[in-house]
């Protein structure tokens, strides 16, 4: 009990004191610990832009703080704050702790950890400043995913992150690449057997919720099919398509149709515990089972396949009656002059309940977009004024090239939040046959998705000179 100490009897009755409800959660698979304790709080962090980040670099690397927030004290005058009751036994007595160190659980505790990180990266910033921009910016928590463009200079940041975090004692473990090169360079710098991990060729890397493959460089979706319910509610299925982690969204056209089926059981008014009819679990069931497909569908980690020498940004946007959304794309130039195109993020919507105009969805796919592209744009460090942006909807851009006066309320509030940031002339038409977010807004079946290049690279012609 290092992170504890007890309470003395002169302290158990504080004016205050705040007693933290904690469980354990075993995990068999883990190479260091098998047991965490889990405290009842939560945190929220962006971890969407570290994964467009990690998409960007040709080697990368990954890797973890040992015991992060048990590495960390609280002030002493806190620590009241986090008091357990604990005894080893049911007939022993009482015994009232205090944790010294940083909680799991507790609101505060991913600010402390965090901004520990941010105080080395200041600390560092003369000396290593590449080091010290990564550690303030890719890191999650205690998980670290980066990269750079070649082996040497990811090699150099790795000793310089490494080295900074030490000094903390926050010792980084776990390291892993895409790169062999790479992995054996630091594998050769400790004793430590998890020090750097030795990755098979099928072997998978969990990090922020998503499936990694090292030497394929690839992202996997593992979906993990359970035995069919004989009670199918509301809430079981939403459950069940929040088991598929996707934050980038290239699942997207295939979330999007259980996303459409949810928002009918609104309108059936059917309560969230209420048995479904048995159609329409049947209907679930065949839809759920479908993402069987996609377990052998490798998505390449990089956005950019080869060094390049020019990168575009191309956003598409569109809607129908039941969903709109947007897509963007990095169009990238090699060094022998040929360009390639892949899809980087997407984000989708339901179409509200009540009735919306078609030009009125497509304008929210507009506006989808641009928020997109700020988060991209912050994300590669790019100025999201330098952006393509796609629509099919001529309606659409008539709008976004008239005086705001004009437009009604509705129109012209988005009109102006989209042209905070865009400028007209960056939007520009697409045909509807051409436009991948159209397979956005109407959905497909996973089978489908895998084989639709117009999705994974977007149209034929971001491939050649435009």
């Amino acid at each position: 009990m290092g992170h504890m100490k007890i309470v003395s009897k002169e302290e158990s009755q504080p004016s205050a004191a705040f007693y933290l409800p904690h469980h354990p959660v075993m995990k068999l698979s883990s190479l260091t610990t098998k047991l965490r304790v889990v405290f009842d709080a939560s945190a929220k962090n962006d971890l969407v832009t570290i994964l467009m980040r990690f998409r960007k670099h040709q080697v990368v690397i990954k890797a973890d703080v040992e015991k992060m927030f048990r590495q960390i004290r609280v002030a002493e005058e806190d620590q009241d704050w986090q008091r357990i009751v604990w005894r080893s036994q049911s007939d022993k007595a009482l015994e009232l702790y205090r944790l010294t160190t940083v909680t799991y659980g507790t609101t505060s505790a991913s600010f402390m950890a965090t901004n520990c990180l941010v105080s080395l990266s200041e600390e560092a910033k003369q000396k290593y400043p590449e080091a010290s921009k990564i550690i303030r910016r890719d890191f999650y928590m205690d998980d670290l995913m980066t990269g750079a463009s070649t082996v040497d200079e990811c090699c150099q940041l790795q000793k310089q992150i490494d080295s900074i975090l030490e000094s903390a004692h926050l010792p980084l473990r776990k390291w892993c690449s895409n790169s062999t090169e790479v992995l054996e360079r630091i594998g050769d710098s400790s004793d430590d057997p998890l020090f750097a991990l030795q990755i098979g060729e099928d072997e998978i890397i969990k990090s922020l919720g998503l499936s990694w493959k090292p030497a394929l460089d690839a992202f996997q979706f593992i979906v993990e099919q359970k035995a069919f319910m004989a009670k199918s509610t509301k809430r079981t299925l939403l459950s069940d398509l929040n088991r598929i982690f996707d934050p980038l969204g290239f699942l997207a056209p295939v979330l999007v149709r259980g996303k459409i089926f949810l928002q009918q059981l609104w309108q059936l008014k059917i309560e969230w515990d209420q048995q479904l009819p048995e159609e329409l679990s049947n209907r679930w069931y065949t839809f759920y089972q479908e993402f069987n497909d996609l377990s052998y569908l490798p998505i390449p980690r990089k956005c950019i396949p080869y060094q390049s020498v020019e990168v575009e940004i191309h956003g598409f946007c569109d809607a129908s009656e039941e969903a709109y959304g947007s897509a963007i794309y990095v169009r990238s130039k090699d060094c022998t002059g040929y360009w390639h195109s892949r899809l980087l993020c997407a984000r989708t919507r339901v179409a509200p309940l009540k009735g919306s105009t078609i030009p009125r969805l497509e304008l929210g796919g507009a506006l989808t977009l641009t928020q997109l592209s700020i988060k991209v744009s912050e994300a590669l460090e790019m100025d999201v004024k330098k952006f393509y942006l796609w629509t099919d909807s001529m309606v659409v851009l008539g709008w976004l090239n008239s005086q705001t006066c004009r437009l009604k309320t509705f129109v012209a509030n988005r009109v102006e939040e989209i042209l905070e940031t865009t400028q007209p002339e960056q939007w520009r038409h697409v045909a509807t046959s051409e436009n991948p977010a159209d397979i956005l807004s109407r959905g497909t079946t996973p089978n489908n998705l895998q084989s639709m290049n117009l999705w994974w690279q977007g149209p034929h012609w971001l491939a050649s000179e435009l």
